[in-house]
C-alpha cells in the first residue's frame, strides 16, 4: 500500500482567508507574493510562523525590524502567538475538530492567511454549518474555496514549488490504539500536528480496503476504509514540540503499518533538513525503546510516490 492509493479518499477541500488586524498583520499588506507559513498551538497558546524570502527587500524588510525574527537560511520566519479565546483560534479549532478534517496548507498571500484543509464528503453538513459561523466574522475570516480536493501529492507539489521540501522516514515501534486495530492489513495514518495536546493528537488512519462488518469505533467511512483514531508516543511529541520551538514546520506526515512494522514519513523545507535529523537522533537517545532507525534522508522528487 502506497501513500498515493489514499490521494484523494478525504476528497473534499475547503479553503479558509484570515485578515488579522494586529500589526502582525500589516506585514502582509505590504508583502504581495506568497509566503508559506505553519501554525500549532500547544496547550492554551497557538502559534503562527510565516517564511519570508530574504530577497524581497523595502517595506517588508523595514517592518520586520519590529519582531523577532528567526533566520533559516534564505528565509526570515516571523512568529506570531495568539491566546486560545481568540475568536480566529476558536473557530479554527473548531474545524479541525470535525472528523477526518486534515490541514494541507498555509500561506500567506494577497494580504491575506489561507489555510487549507482536507475532509471526508460524510462530513460536508458538519462543515457547511462551520462555514456559516465563518460568514458572520465576514469582516476578517471568510471562506475562499469548497470543492473537490486535488488531493495529498497536488498540494505537497504546490508546497515544494515555493519551499523545497524534504522527505525524512524512520521505523519505529508500531504504536498501540485500540481504534485503527479494526483495520486488518495494511494501514496508513495521517496525524493532524496543527493541534496537539500534551496527551497526543487525533489521527486519521485508511486501510487498504473496506472495513470490515464488526468495525464499529469511530468510523468516518466503512467503504473508503477511514477511521478516526488518536496518537500518543512520547517519541514522537517530544520530536513535535522541539520541532516547533526550533522554527521546523511539518507540512504533512504520515505512518504506515505493514508487516508489524511501523515507518514515518515527515515533509518539512529542505533548508531545515540537518537541523530537524539533529531533533530526531536527540530525541531517539531519551527514548531508546522507540525502536528508532533512519530509513530516509532525501530531497522531495516525484519519483518518491512510487516507494513511500
Amino acid at each position: 500500500m502506497l501513500i498515493r492509493d489514499i490521494d484523494r479518499k478525504l476528497d473534499r477541500r475547503l479553503v479558509i482567508k484570515f485578515k488579522g488586524k494586529s500589526e502582525f498583520f500589516s506585514i502582509f499588506e505590504k508583502y504581495e507574493g506568497y509566503a508559506p507559513a505553519y501554525g500549532y498551538r500547544q496547550n492554551d497558546e497557538a502559534f503562527l510562523d510565516v517564511f519570508i524570502p530574504k530577497t524581497k527587500g523595502g517595506p517588508v524588510s523595514t517592518l520586520l525590524k519590529s519582531f523577532s525574527v528567526a533566520n533559516k537560511g534564505e528565509y526570515s520566519v516571523i512568529r506570531a502567538k495568539t491566546g486560545r479565546g481568540d475568536s480566529g483560534v476558536r473557530i479554527f479549532s473548531e474545524l479541525h475538530e470535525v472528523p477526518s478534517m486534515i490541514r494541507s496548507g498555509l500561506y500567506v498571500q494577497g494580504g491575506y492567511l489561507h489555510t487549507e484543509l482536507r475532509f471526508h464528503h460524510s462530513y460536508a453538513g458538519k462543515v457547511s454549518d462551520l462555514i456559516g459561523e465563518i460568514t458572520k466574522e465576514s469582516d476578517w475570516l471568510s471562506l475562499h474555496s469548497l470543492g473537490p480536493s486535488p488531493g495529498i501529492v497536488s498540494m505537497l507539489d504546490e508546497i515544494n514549488s515555493h519551499l523545497p521540501l524534504f522527505v525524512i522516514g524512520y521505523e519505529g515501534v508500531t504504536p498501540p490504539n485500540p481504534v485503527t486495530e479494526q483495520i486488518r492489513g495494511e494501514r496508513i495514518t495521517e496525524p493532524n500536528l496543527s493541534f496537539v495536546t500534551p496527551e497526543g493528537y487525533s489521527v486519521v488512519s485508511y486501510s487498504d480496503g473496506p472495513l470490515p462488518d464488526g468495525a464499529n469505533k469511530s468510523v468516518i467511512s466503512k467503504e473508503d476504509g477511514i477511521v478516526a483514531g488518536f496518537g500518543s508516543t512520547p517519541f514522537a511529541l517530544d520530536v513535535w514540540r522541539k520541532s516547533g520551538d526550533a522554527h521546523i514546520p511539518r507540512f504533512a506526515v504520515f505512518g504506515k503499518v505493514s508487516a508489524g512494522k511501523f515507518v514515518a514519513y515527515t515533509f518539512i523545507p529542505r533548508l531545515m533538513a540537518n537541523e530537524q535529523l539533529r531533533i530526531i537522533y536527540e530525541v531517539s537517545e531519551k527514548h531508546p525503546d522507540s525502536g528508532f532507525k533512519l530509513t530516509m534522508f532525501t530531497p522531495y522528487d516525484k519519483g518518491l510516490w512510487d516507494v513511500l
